[in-house]
């Protein structure tokens, strides 16, 4: 089943691009929200357990290629997507 974005909610991704690290400004995450980065060809990259009721997480990027990524926040309510350039 396809998630859909919840109403009225964002997904902020900061510094854009990055270097080492990128911050998320999300929704509050419900018991077993996750963060997925797929590469620009649609390929997962990695998948991160976000802590229950976190407002923010902090994802490393130092050790990925240069290049564009799509990044997912999914939560119960459903998905935002956003999309980042690792320099």
């Amino acid at each position: 089943k396809e998630l859909a974005a919840p109403k009225g909610e964002s997904l902020l991704v900061y510094p854009n691009p990055a270097a080492q690290q990128i911050n998320l400004a999300h929704p509050k995450a419900r018991q077993g929200a996750a963060v997925v980065i797929y590469n620009a060809d649609g390929r997962k990259w990695s998948h991160t357990q976000v802590r229950k009721d976190a407002l923010q997480s902090t994802i490393t990027i130092a050790d990925y290629p240069a290049g564009m990524y799509i990044i997912e926040f999914r939560n119960l309510s459903g998905k935002l997507t956003s999309r980042f350039i690792k320099q």
